[in-house]
């Protein structure tokens, strides 16, 4: 009888050296894939960046990754093809719904008086002493902060998230409550959630500052003004025409949506204040990039949005109008 050799139906060759080689080929196919998938998989790669900190000082910023789930594997006569779930959460870990700030997108007015969501305060600490920082909403009292500024310190910018403080992800103090922080550090408050205003005040509680002035001085007080050397930013997402205004200054800002431009938010647009004025008088800006106002002068900020690019007028305050009610007669 002759043998037949069937070795096709079987995906195996009955040669004792083809068998052999099939073996070692599968083994280093199971132990040394030819494409690696890493799970989670890579999106941004880690990069230095020097346009993080307002001083200038380089900064590595960590790679962004999402997992991956539901991976799957297909062949067919041409190709094989890969298939997966990029940014999919797992199942087993806790649930959390996807809540959006409608404040982000509607709002239509920002001021340095009263933190928001999108805007921030820089203050500059330029002298080395003891700092109380209290943090109040707009509806109650939140927490008072000591901000040590030392010459031993080599920190050169913390950040206060006004809106989580009793959080370690929102407040970079140490167990007693104190930001350790250089001479000239930057300290950088911000409300990353939420609706309603925040007023930040920092005091000079120093020995040195209640013998000079009679008292503790008030170094910092946003609903008066922000102080010169200091800086105000804000995130425009509406597109349209803006008016920034500081008494007797104004300059016109025009927000439009990025097209096929690179949107780069790590690169802030800059505006001066000093006394002649805001320097650009009038610029144009991307929907999502940060401005950032140095003021050389104390200032009270204000940025308006005048006409949105929808030709939709802004949502403004409604004016109502109380009349005392006559008695009724009989």
């Amino acid at each position: 009888m002759a043998f037949t050799d069937r070795s096709d139906l079987f995906n195996v060759s009955f040669g004792l050296l083809d068998f052999l080689a099939q073996v070692v080929l599968e083994l280093f196919g199971a132990c040394v894939p030819i494409y690696r998938i890493d799970d989670p998989l890579e999106v941004l790669p880690a990069q230095v960046s020097t346009s993080v900190l307002l001083s200038g000082a380089p900064v590595t910023l960590v790679p962004v990754k999402v997992p991956i789930a539901d991976l799957s594997v297909s062949v067919d006569d041409v190709e094989l093809v890969v298939q997966a779930d990029v940014g999919a959460c797992d199942v087993e870990r806790a649930e959390k719904q996807v809540v959006l700030n409608r404040a982000v997108f509607t709002r239509s007015s920002f001021e340095s008086g009263s933190l928001t969501v999108l805007t921030s305060l820089f203050h500059r600490f330029p002298r080395t002493g003891r700092y109380r920082v209290h943090v109040q909403h707009a509806s109650r009292p939140l927490r008072d902060l000591t901000v040590v500024v030392d010459e031993a310190s080599s920190r050169l910018q913390a950040n206060l998230d006004l809106s989580n403080l009793d959080d370690e992800r929102g407040c970079c103090c140490d167990d007693e409550g104190n930001v350790d922080l250089a001479v000239n550090g930057v300290v950088g408050f911000y409300p990353s959630t939420g609706v309603g205003g925040y007023r930040v005040v920092v005091t000079d509680v120093t020995t040195r500052a209640e013998q000079a002035e009679g008292g503790h001085e008030v170094v910092l007080d946003n609903e008066k003004g922000v102080p010169a050397g200091d800086y105000f930013a804000v995130v425009l997402t509406r597109p349209g025409s803006y008016v920034l205004a500081a008494r007797n200054a104004r300059t016109e800002l025009k927000v439009t949506l990025p097209q096929r431009e690179r949107l780069r938010t790590d690169e802030p647009t800059l505006v001066v204040l000093n006394s002649d004025g805001f320097t650009p008088r009038s610029l144009n800006l991307l929907a999502g990039r940060a401005l950032v106002i140095q003021c050389d002068i104390d200032a009270e900020l204000r940025l308006e949005l005048v006409q949105a690019e929808d030709g939709e007028e802004p949502e403004r305050p409604r004016r109502r109008t109380y009349r005392r009610a006559r008695p009724k007669e009989g």
